[in-house]
């Protein structure tokens, strides 16, 4: 089977502190079948909808990582638009809202100011904010890391 590669990065507001189970909580869940169901919402034609194998979350390090889009041709804009556009709702809210609900998302820094000792917590939420997600194709798998050319070769079988 033939697949085509489509790429987009990502980064969090702040590092997770737990890079292990940050990374296993985006890959735990396959979002292909939401993404597939959206984009019948969205009305695009099944023989697009049919082009598409696999998209999948990847932390590279505790505060960025890439999207990877897997599908069997190449993809229209307008269907890459449909699909920037759900995975900065995903970001945002769904996926993205449990992610930073996680024990490995919570930060807490101390520090001092002239009048009073305070603590400030942050969350690793994903910077959805300033990120269109914009899917790149790439031509081959050197633009993504080791450990994840073994799990494209465990769904392409």
């Amino acid at each position: 089977m033939k697949e085509i590669f489509y790429k987009t990065n990502f980064s969090l507001e702040w590092p997770v502190n737990d890079f292990d189970a940050a990374h296993d909580y985006l890959v735990e869940e396959d979002m292909t079948v939401y993404l597939i169901d959206n984009l019948k919402y969205e009305k695009v034609s099944e023989d697009e909808i049919n082009k598409i194998v696999k998209i999948e979350w990847n932390l590279t390090d505790e505060q960025s990582g890439y999207i990877l889009l897997i599908t069997t041709d190449v993809l229209p804009m307008n269907v890459l638009d449909k699909i920037s556009d759900w995975v900065s709702g995903q970001n945002s809210d769904g996926l993205g809202e449990g992610f930073e609900q996680q024990p490995f998302a919570e930060t807490e820094d101390d520090y001092y100011d002239d009048e009073d000792y305070d603590r400030e917590y942050h969350m690793s939420s994903f910077d959805w904010k300033t990120n269109k997600y914009k899917f790149k194709r790439i031509s081959n798998l050197n633009a993504v890391s080791e450990n994840h050319i073994l799990k494209i070769d465990e769904f392409s079988k």
